[in-house]
């Protein structure tokens, strides 16, 4: 065939698949004309004041296949965040990243308005603007999306926390708005939502298949958001462990990519107070004698038998070795033996069997560490610092509140560190040096140790194993 008759036919092609694509292209560009669906931006510009605001309605990129969380809190999960559209060249812009602990949940201060006052208090030259990116529930899937458009928006500083919502936070593998259990599906349709022709075609689906309740969950957040229980040995819990892994190389990719600083932190969460929400526990010929030595191990650390009750639960953990209860009562009694590393790493395994996972798994921190140090990213190991704070060496109260959320007291040590972190890379200099370390330094900081309160034991999941939990 002639070079010219193949250009021809190439001509053709792309003129009849053009063709063919018009249609979609109208209804697409109509769809957005009469502003059907949602706007796939976390931000959007408000002309009249020059500020980036908060899109509230982008929760429903997250929640595409769970009509009830119209009658949930979610639709409210965006709260108002704003900044300059403008920024000058004496400001210094900080996005914090991440859930709830990020946003400040149950504590009278957030670590990113922490952050914002130690940085300003030490005259660091520069006026300092520090973004909550923070939102209760959300997860990777999320931050790795808002990373995405956060690089259009001069960040000089991006700063990540995450990882207690893998498994059941949007999109999580466990979670009720999981659109698949493949990563590429999931991505995929992520990517499409920003086709409100795909919205439109999304919603008629869901309308189809007639989801719809009058129960009323405006009280009932993580059960919206949990959609079952997860054993020990689920290989959920693996996937969730892999998917963050994409997810944090997204975000890592972003951020190199786009010569943005970017500061991990790994996560923590409170073993040594707060019991595993529920457990796993055997069935068959070997449940009678596990259930038998459960028994009579509780009721010998009743009686202050602790030598013997520990014997009973190790035997029982022989027996049966997923049942998460087990081990968190072998940690007390260990530390009662001031037995540490061995309370310590009973507690762990108390969390990390737990069949409500609300608490990320040890295999999360282990990921931020390997990834920030393969690609050389700077990171806050707050779960060092926090176990260098706490009694024993294991992390409770008073640095936190619940089962995973800081108090003040754990936030102001996240800022504190950060703080550092930032000095000791030359992104900001101190022109005041100040020991943040100092009690007086932080009482100017209005952070009081046991200063909150917690008594959420009523609301699921908290109800389940922890009624007698109480903070301070």
């Amino acid at each position: 065939m002639k070079t010219g008759s193949k250009k021809k036919t190439i001509l053709i092609n792309l003129l009849l698949v053009c063709l063919s694509l018009s249609p979609l292209l109208f209804v697409e560009l109509y769809l957005r004309f009469t502003n059907y669906g949602y706007v796939d931006r976390l931000f959007t510009l408000n002309n009249e004041t020059n500020q980036y605001v908060i899109n509230k309605p982008l929760y429903q990129k997250y929640f595409p296949v769970d009509p009830l969380v119209k009658k949930s809190r979610l639709p409210r999960l965006f709260h108002d965040k704003k900044f300059n559209a403008e920024k000058s060249e004496t400001d210094f812009r900080i996005f914090c990243l991440g859930g709830s602990t990020t946003e400040g949940d149950y504590s009278d201060a957030s670590f990113p308005d922490l952050l914002q006052e130690t940085l300003s208090h030490s005259e660091v030259g520069k006026k300092i603007e520090v973004i909550n990116l923070g939102f209760t529930t959300l997860n990777s899937y999320q931050v790795a999306d808002f990373v995405a458009e956060i690089v259009d928006y001069d960040p000089d500083l991006l700063v990540l926390y995450t990882g207690h919502n893998e498994i059941y936070g949007p999109l999580g593998v466990a979670s009720g708005s999981q659109i698949s259990s493949s990563y590429w599906l999931t991505t995929t349709v992520l990517s499409l939502q920003k086709f409100r022709l795909f919205q439109l075609l999304q919603n008629f689906y869901l309308k189809f298949l007639e989801i719809d309740t009058d129960e009323d969950r405006t009280k009932a957040l993580f059960q919206v958001m949990a959609k079952s229980e997860v054993p020990p040995h689920s290989p959920l819990r693996e996937k969730a462990l892999q998917y963050y892994s994409f997810n944090l190389d997204k975000i890592i990719k972003q951020t190199k990519k786009n010569n943005i600083p970017l500061i991990m932190s790994t996560v923590c969460s409170n073993i040594r107070d707060f019991r595993p929400f529920d457990s796993a526990v055997p069935t068959g010929d070997i449940a009678p004698k596990w259930e038998s030595l459960i028994n009579s191990a509780q009721s010998l650390a009743n009686r202050s038998r602790y030598s013997d009750a520990k014997n009973k639960f190790q035997e029982a953990i022989k027996l049966f070795p997923d049942n998460a209860q087990q081990y968190y009562d072998l940690g007390q009694i260990y530390l009662k033996f001031m037995e540490y590393d061995l309370a310590e790493e009973a507690l762990i395994k108390a969390k990390d069997l737990d069949i409500i996972p609300f608490r990320a798994p040890r295999g999360i921190n282990k990921i931020i560490r390997e990834k920030a140090a393969e690609a050389n990213i700077d990171l806050l190991d707050i779960e060092e610092i926090y176990k260098r704070n706490s009694r024993a060496g294991i992390v409770g109260k008073p640095i936190m509140v619940e089962h995973l959320h800081p108090s003040s007291y754990g936030h102001y040590l996240i800022a504190v560190g950060l703080t550092n972190i930032i000095f000791e890379t030359g992104l900001l200099k101190p022109e005041k040096k100040i020991n943040f370390t100092d009690p007086e330094v932080r009482e100017n900081f209005k952070v009081k140790i046991n200063s909150e309160e917690f008594d959420e034991t009523f609301m699921w999941p908290f109800h389940i194993n922890n009624k007698e939990y109480r903070f301070p």
